[in-house]
């Protein structure tokens, strides 16, 4: 999630790109960002206090897919950033202290926001928020006796740090860590033949941890030795095409069952690992132009998903009520709460995240 000012240069590149930096990734965390807040402005909207549109929460229902494109995202990031740290323990500390700089201290900020407001205001929690154990493991992003959580969001913060974690083995031994990460994801895919009832452990044995394993196979699919003559790379285009309809396909399957399945969570993620590899491809073929706006929500993407929730719910309280009162069209109303929710995230990334927060870097390096 770079300065849009770095990547800019490389965006209306017409020539065939040989570097590891993919544009199409940031790209693709704008439009995962978005759907999510999407999905969460249709489901909120879908309460019988805010109207009960439960169509619209239908519509969007596969909004949360953009959780499991990010975790692909994600697997494809940290191996292309990483891939020459494997193996070097020399590295280990300057390996934390990147993942560390990405994640906490925005995330830090929002969550000392939040829980002063459920301290001061218990009645708009659940209660288990101000508990000092969830107050501990938020703070850590770490689930030690339970999965309960203070920033609603943060859920897929925890998978991001497991993640985070098992692949610093792989720094310090290359072996034992490529592994552990191999029997991870086996572990979390049999999840799905056979669920786990502990909340803890099905969060750190979850089949959406699978999700980074696709992702790690994209880049060494892409990147790999000889990937140039690949005959995959002779159809870029249909690949692209084909993961990117696959995708929609399953969007389409999800919103006919009017609910969330895990196996269609995986299979969300295979057709985003399908569709990220004819994307790369063409775009080291420098057969893609990307729009500057969309690498900008990209580039905001993180500060957009942290925030975006509390934004609507906070919107919705205001707007929600008046506009039931004089019955004013729920499309207006969830094109109001989605751009609200957008237009802060991007501020809080303009104005604190990337001035403050973030070190300066080359594109697509973290």
């Amino acid at each position: 999630m770079n300065t849009t000012q770095e990547t800019l240069a490389a965006v209306q590149t017409t020539k065939p790109r040989s570097s590891g930096i993919f544009l199409c990734l940031q790209a693709g965390r704008g439009i995962a960002a978005l759907i999510v807040v999407l999905h969460h402005c249709a489901d909120l909207l879908s309460t019988p206090k805010y109207g009960g549109a439960e169509r619209w929460r239908i519509a969007f229902l596969s909004g949360h897919s953009g959780v499991e494109f990010f975790f692909v995202l994600s697997g494809i990031v940290i191996l292309n950033a990483h891939r020459h740290d494997l193996g070097r323990p020399g590295r280990f500390v300057r390996y934390l202290g990147k993942r560390f700089r990405r994640i906490y201290p925005l995330y830090w900020i929002v969550l000392a926001i939040e829980a002063a407001v459920f301290l001061t205001h218990p009645a708009m929690g659940s209660g288990t928020e101000t508990l000092p154990a969830t107050l501990l493991q938020s703070a850590l992003l770490m689930h030690i006796t339970s999965t309960h959580t203070v920033v609603l969001v943060s859920w897929t913060l925890f998978h991001e740090i497991l993640f985070y974690a098992v692949f610093s083995i792989a720094i310090v031994n290359a072996v034992i860590g490529r592994l552990t990460l191999a029997l991870w994801m086996c572990a979390a895919g049999l999840t799905l033949l056979w669920p786990i009832a502990n909340p803890v452990l099905a969060m750190y044995l979850s089949p959406l941890n699978v999700m980074f394993g696709f992702g790690m196979l994209v880049i060494l699919f892409v990147s790999g030795k000889g990937s140039e003559q690949n005959p995959a790379a002779r159809h870029a285009g249909l690949i692209a095409a084909l993961g990117t309809a696959a995708f929609a396909g399953v969007a389409i399957t999800e919103t006919a069952l009017a609910h969330e399945l895990p196996i269609l969570n995986v299979t969300y993620g295979l057709c985003a690992a399908i569709a990220l590899v004819g994307w790369m491809l063409m775009e080291r073929q420098g057969r893609l132009n990307i729009p500057r706006w969309l690498l900008f929500f990209g580039d905001a993407s993180y500060a957009i998903y942290l925030t975006h929730h509390t934004v609507v719910s906070f919107l919705a309280k205001g707007i929600a009520p008046v506009a039931l009162r004089h019955h004013v069209p729920i499309a207006v109303t969830f094109t109001c709460l989605a751009a609200g929710a957008t237009l802060v995230g991007s501020a809080v990334h303009l104005l604190l995240e990337r001035p403050f927060l973030l070190p300066r870097r080359s594109p697509q390096r973290s």
